[in-house]
Formats: structure tokens, C-alpha cells, sequence
């Protein structure tokens, strides 16, 4: 931005402040703090975060807190955010309902201090709602400090919370993980997204356990299939398996054998589209990206 526009908008953040600070109308205080929250999804003014923050821990007004929490969600924020009074609150009650409204605000995060006060929640008692939140929160906020106590959660008892938390280490990991995804393909309860993981972070030691997964998944007709959560376009686990084994198939001559045992022996048992992609990867070059990463 130039500076003149600097200027410029700076002074229409202290006008919105100003209306905020001095008017009694509730409607047009709500229609402000919206205009506030758009000037800093915009532009990522710490500036604008820290007084919706210290708005939010004073305002009595549910409708007008609602607001303001729906501009400090959507707002990025930083080592300088100023988020001390959200986590004493995270720290002082014990309801879900608070804790959750809290979280919520922490999204958008990259500060040392937030990745640690989820930590902390994750290792308490809490109800498997706010374990899902949590995870949802540290896809922005964490960093690799959080995967040993997310971990700990793939294989709770909640298969939400398993799979959130599988998701969410898969998003921190590297291939530092691999062999992590490749026993929870083998031994796991949450095998379609230990799929993604393996794709994503396992070279050449997880094909072994990806057609053995494929094969046992291509042996009944199956009514459907799950989306994938890292992958765009028409993927599910089966498709994104097949490009990750197609990655090897120059190292591996059991790739193409296995390719062409579907083709021959378990066609009926495929959708169409997976049965077009085996066709087209048969054809495909191992060194072609044949999967698109979401952002």
C-alpha cells in the first residue's frame, strides 16, 4: 500500500473506534465492528484484532459479542495479537460452551502461545466436541510441538475426534511420519484418511501396504466412498491410492501387474471413474503429478 492510502486507512479505523466508543445504538455498533473486521481480514491490521479482543472481554451485549466475535475469527493473527485474555479465559472455566466460543476466536493463528494452550486442552477433560474444535484450531496455530498429543487422540473412542485428530496430524507431519500413517492403514480405525497421510508424506516403503489395503477395499461392491480432505477433484481413498502406487511403478513391476489384476479380476466391483483413471495411469508416466493438492 502506499502511504497516503496508510494514512487514509488509519484514520477510518479511528473513525470506526470512535462510533463504537461513543454510540448507544446496538445496531449501528454491530454495523461497525463488521466494517471494523473487513478493513482487517483485508489487510491484517494487529491493530484492529486487539481492540475487537478487548472488545469482546468487556462487551455485555450478546448480540453486539456475537458480532464481534465473527470479526475476531475471521482475522489473522500473529506473535503480536495480543490474545492473553482469550486463553486466561481458556484457563479460568471449565463449561463448553465458553471454552468453544474461544476457540473459535483462535482461529487464524500463528502464535506460540495459542499452539500451547490447545495443548493444554487437549490434554484435560473435555467433551469430544471441544477435542474436534481443538484440532480444528491447530490446523492454522500449530506447528509440529502439537503431533505428539494429537497422537494421542487418533484412536479415541469418538471416531470424530480420531479422525480430526489424524487429519490435523497429517496437515503438521512430514515424512518424518510416514511409517506412523503406514500402521495406521494397517492397524488403525481411521484407514481413508491414514490413506492421505501416506500419500502425502510415505515414499516407496508404504506401496506394500497400499495395495494390500486396495486389494482388500476392491474385493465387494461398495455403495459409496468418502471425499478426500487434502486432494481436489473427483478422489476418494481408492483413486488417490492408485496415483500414489503409479508414483513407483518404474521401481515396482508388481504395480502394473496389480493395475491390470483390477482391470481384469475386479472391474465389476469399481466405479467408473476409477475404473477410467486405472486405464489412464496405465498410460501415465511415473514422473507426472497425477494429484492436486488442496491449499
Amino acid at each position: 500500500m502506499k502511504t497516503e492510502h496508510n494514512q487514509d486507512i488509519i484514520t477510518e479505523i479511528e473513525i470506526l473506534k470512535n462510533i463504537i466508543n461513543s454510540n448507544t445504538d446496538d445496531n449501528k455498533v454491530i454495523e461497525t465492528y463488521t466494517k471494523l473486521g473487513e478493513i482487517g481480514e483485508k489487510f491484517e491490521l494487529n491493530e484492529i484484532t486487539n481492540f475487537l479482543i478487548e472488545k469482546y472481554i468487556t462487551e455485555k451485549n450478546e448480540d453486539v459479542k456475537k458480532s464481534i466475535h465473527s470479526s475476531i475469527r475471521k482475522q489473522r493473527k500473529n506473535e503480536n495479537t495480543k490474545v492473553k485474555p482469550l486463553l486466561l479465559i481458556l484457563q479460568k472455566y471449565k463449561k463448553s460452551n465458553i471454552i468453544e466460543s474461544v476457540l473459535e476466536l483462535l482461529h487464524n493463528s500463528k502464535n506460540s502461545e495459542i499452539e500451547n494452550a490447545l495443548i493444554n486442552v487437549l490434554e484435560n477433560n473435555h467433551s469430544d466436541w471441544i477435542y474436534k474444535r481443538v484440532n480444528a484450531c491447530l490446523h492454522t496455530s500449530g506447528t509440529r510441538k502439537s503431533i505428539p498429543y494429537l497422537i494421542k487422540k487418533i484412536n479415541h473412542k469418538s471416531n470424530d475426534v480420531a479422525q480430526s485428530s489424524l487429519i490435523t496430524v497429517i496437515r503438521l507431519s512430514d515424512k518424518r511420519e510416514s511409517e506412523l500413517f503406514i500402521n495406521e492403514l494397517a492397524n488403525g480405525k481411521i484407514k481413508d484418511v491414514a490413506m492421505e497421510g501416506i500419500c502425502l508424506h510415505s515414499d516407496i516403503e508404504g506401496v506394500d501396504i497400499v495395495m494390500e489395503r486396495l486389494k482388500k477395499k476392491t474385493s465387494r461392491k461398495r455403495e459409496t466412498d468418502c471425499s478426500t480432505y487434502f486432494y481436489v477433484g473427483n478422489e476418494n481413498e481408492t483413486t488417490i491410492g492408485l496415483k500414489y502406487l503409479n508414483k513407483f511403478k518404474d521401481e515396482r513391476k508388481d504395480i502394473i501387474t496389480f493395475f491390470t489384476f483390477l482391470l481384469d479380476k475386479r472391474i465389476e466391483k469399481l466405479f467408473d471413474y476409477e475404473i477410467e483413471i486405472l486405464k489412464e495411469l496405465l498410460k501415465t508416466p511415473s514422473t507426472k503429478i497425477t494429484l492436486e493438492k488442496r491449499i
